[in-house]
């Protein structure tokens, strides 16, 4: 079996303490990496679920305000409908109101037709009269 000299093994016993110096100090980087791993994980994470809050209360005021805007479109559609309905309405009165002028209109002009041919006839009438009566007084 082969014996280390004293020297030989105080020589590995110092590159074993080099080795776990450096273990060690490769552990503490280690160590300190995770902790800033786990640190800013817990970090973005705190931001997601912000930003997440953020993200709903945003969604949830447009869904309400989304909601407010039928709730009005549909205001102003039945308030549109009711004016429709109400200038129809009033549409359909005019067109029968026009109707009846136009009735009345031609039975005036008819009875105006009628009487101008009355007064014809009273006129030619009463020019026979005048002309039997100056032939009679001749």
């Amino acid at each position: 079996m082969y014996m280390m000299k004293e020297s030989e093994f105080e020589m590995l016993k110092e590159e074993i303490g080099h080795y776990k110096s450096l273990v060690n100090t490769k552990e503490k980087e280690l160590s300190d990496l995770s902790t800033v791993f786990h640190t800013n994980m817990n970090e973005y994470k705190c931001e997601v679920e912000e930003m997440s809050r953020e993200i709903k209360t945003h969604k949830n005021a447009l869904l309400e305000k989304n909601v407010q805007i039928k709730q009005q479109s549909q205001i102003d559609l039945d308030s549109l409908t009711q004016m429709l309905d109400r200038l129809t309405l009033e549409k359909n009165e005019c067109v029968e109101l026009n109707k009846r002028e136009r009735r009345k209109s031609d039975q005036l002009q008819e009875s105006m037709t009628s009487l101008r041919m009355i007064l014809e006839q009273e006129q030619r009438e009463s020019e026979d009269k005048d002309r039997k009566i100056q032939s009679f007084n001749r």
